[in-house]
């Protein structure tokens, strides 16, 4: 567990934050994690990272996502329902049972 101390309290900070922190922390705790891993190629999923997060947050915390990504070389992959707001798209449909993976854009 983890906890802040202000003005003589321990906080958990995610019980206190919005679902903005929540992906914040998340991603920076992640981004660490394999930083320290030393992976030579170091791939971070995100499944409906923005989910949850008031509309008017989502550009902020998106161009953090991707500043985070490009800055610590790490690559990026979003799963998303939504309209992705991230750079390339790939779409994958299963057919009788196959999944056939395009490229959107």
């Amino acid at each position: 567990n983890m906890a802040i101390h202000t003005y003589g309290e321990f906080d958990d900070p995610l019980d206190s934050f919005g679902g903005g922190a929540h992906v914040v922390i998340n991603l920076c705790f992640r981004v660490a994690v394999l930083i320290l891993t030393n992976e030579t190629q170091p791939v971070l999923v995100m499944d409906e990272p923005l989910a949850n997060l008031a509309l008017d947050l989502q550009p902020q915390i998106t161009k953090f996502i991707e500043e985070t990504c490009k800055a610590t070389k790490v690559q990026l992959i979003v799963i998303t329902h939504a309209p992705n707001p991230f750079g390339r798209v790939f779409k994958v449909e299963k057919h009788k049972g196959i999944s056939k993976c395009y490229e959107l854009n």
